[in-house]
């Protein structure tokens, strides 16, 4: 098992929140996982919802997506990423 640990604390007073949205397996369009915090505070990343408008920014993709409402991603050969720690 590797461990990816995504750190997210920065103090930006125009942004009210941050994220990280994960592409996998080559796709350039709808990430497979989509996550947020609120700016300036501690603690695990919450789930974006299905459906929502995310600014998605895969090389090659498109700049505004739509999130898919997990934090789970299983690839064709059982690889399993998941965000911990919600």
């Amino acid at each position: 098992m590797t461990t990816l640990e995504v750190v997210g604390n920065g103090v930006f007073p125009g942004n009210l929140f941050y994220g990280a949205v994960l592409f996998f397996d080559g796709v350039a369009v709808h990430p497979q996982v989509a996550v947020y915090n609120q700016n300036g505070t501690l603690g695990g990343f919450k789930v974006q919802a299905a459906g929502t408008a995310i600014m998605g920014g895969s090389n090659g993709g498109w700049f505004f997506d739509v999130a898919p409402g997990k934090s789970v991603y299983v690839a064709s050969d059982g690889t399993k990423v998941e965000v911990l720690s919600l």
